[in-house]
């Protein structure tokens, strides 16, 4: 009598599952900007960019437009440019103050989603 009450109750929920599934609708495509801020606030990047700290990394808020000073001695100001090329090649220029260790996410992230972090990198305001 037991697994006739287990193999109903697996029957149930089997097809109460399929109906819940069903029922749901797709979701909706992120656009470039949610997609950016996705990547960011819920990939690998606050872990040393945190917000409104430059303690580990260089802050990411109010980046573009601000001029950056590299330990060459070399200075640039922060456009959409710079900040693809800082996940491509992070060792190409290393801000004065840190050690350098951002991995390069070349073939982590596709040309979209780059172009979507750069987009939401934009739009961050300074704290």
């Amino acid at each position: 009598m037991r697994i006739v009450w287990v193999g109903l109750f697996l029957l149930v929920s089997g097809v109460f599952s399929v109906f819940l599934l069903r029922e749901q609708k797709p979701e909706k495509p992120l656009t470039p900007l949610q997609l950016g801020r996705k990547l960011v606030e819920g990939g690998s990047c606050r872990g040393c960019h945190q917000l409104g700290s430059g303690y580990r990394a260089p802050r990411l808020e109010g980046l573009l437009g601000k001029e950056r000073k590299f330990i060459d001695g070399s200075k640039l100001l922060a456009d959409e440019a710079y900040l693809l090329e800082s996940l491509l090649k992070p060792r190409e220029r290393i801000v004065y103050g840190y050690s350098g260790t951002m991995p390069s996410f070349a073939g982590v992230y596709s040309e979209k989603e780059r172009e979507a972090i750069v987009l939401y990198l934009a739009q961050l305001k300074d704290l």
